[in-house]
């Protein structure tokens, strides 16, 4: 405890002492830079993605996104025994409560991206889109599935969400 309050001074009279001694020009560029970064934050929570069946388009603040999880079982002595992330989003559609399914998908290296078909090419842009802004998003779940998934039961991620943070607070 007390080493961490510690820490804290020692930060903040270093911030202090550095302002101290920075130009004028350089506290204007550095409160420029400020404002440039709020405003790229404020561009890209106003990003929009198109729900490919009801075609209607929502800023990705007001949706939410699911990362799936698949298991590795055990294998070997040491192998094994974890979950990880299966390149695999799932954003629910608020207006038409559908889950648009976004993955990477085994990449063809031999076809061009441009010779591959419309949809592919869709769903390849969707998928590198929720990686880039996959923070911007008004809620984030995660998913762990052990099979095939049947369906998206968002009550329970939340739950389950709330359940591991209070877990961790302690």
């Amino acid at each position: 405890m007390y080493g961490d309050d510690n820490k804290k001074e020692v930060a903040r009279v270093k911030k202090m002492i550095t302002e101290k001694f920075k130009s004028k020009r350089e506290r204007e560029i550095a409160i420029e830079l400020k404002d440039l970064k709020n405003e790229q934050e404020q561009i890209r929570n106003n990003k929009t993605l198109c729900c490919p069946h009801c075609e209607k388009r929502t800023q990705i603040k007001k949706l939410t996104i699911v990362d799936a999880h698949h298991y590795i079982r055990p294998y070997s002595c040491t192998g094994g025994d974890y979950w990880t992330f299966s390149d695999e989003y799932y954003v629910i559609c608020p207006k038409c409560d559908s889950a648009i399914r976004t993955y990477l998908g085994s990449w063809d290296y031999s076809t061009p991206y441009e010779e591959k078909k419309k949809e592919e090419q869709d769903r390849i842009k969707r998928y590198h889109f929720l990686h880039k802004f996959h923070q911007f998003f008004g809620e984030r779940l995660n998913m762990y599935k052990d099979g095939g998934i049947t369906s998206i039961d968002l009550d329970k991620l939340r739950d389950e969400k709330k359940a591991a943070e209070e877990r961790n607070r302690y």
